[in-house]
């Protein structure tokens, strides 16, 4: 499909800033900016502290959204604690979860740089791009899941399988 087209080009195939530079061009086309698409699309501070004292479970997914294959295991690192730092600052503990986005696990087979970056700010638990039910005794590094729209009604994945 052309969307899954146009991801892949602007998040793995072209060039950061080149890919940079046509989401500028193409949000700009649709008469809008980056700053009042991140206005509908993205939590508010004050929505973060307001789930966080909810009881819900604050993780990171870094903080530029860009695939870890283009930045290495050194910016990996970067990403995770610039998020801890943020997200701990924010709301008075850092997270103890990660999820990369784009899977992460194609930036190296063995996960390696992953797991040491996680642990040097103290996650507990990797979530994996992995559909998949948990199960007891499972590896907290590689916790499967299923995004909501892989879910009832706007998937019948889950009855099929």
């Amino acid at each position: 499909e052309f969307r899954g087209l146009v991801k892949y080009a602007v998040n793995f195939a072209l060039p950061h800033e080149t890919a940079e530079e046509l989401i500028k061009e193409i949000v700009a086309d649709q008469g809008t900016s980056l700053d009042e698409l991140a206005k509908h699309w993205f939590l508010t501070e004050q929505q973060i502290k307001q789930m966080y004292s909810c009881g819900m479970e604050i993780g990171m997914h870094g903080c530029s959204h860009r695939s870890l294959t283009q930045i290495g295991v050194a910016g990996l690192q970067e990403e995770i604690a610039h998020s801890s730092d943020y997200l701990g600052e924010l709301l008075g503990k850092a997270p103890t979860w990660f999820c990369c986005p784009f899977t992460g696990s194609d930036l190296e087979p063995d996960m390696t740089g992953i797991y040491q970056a996680c642990r040097e700010v103290d996650v507990k638990a990797i979530v994996t791009q992995e559909k998949a039910f948990t199960v007891p005794g499972g590896d907290r590094y590689e916790i499967p899941r299923f995004d909501c729209i892989h879910l009832p009604p706007r998937s019948t994945e889950l009855l099929t399988a």
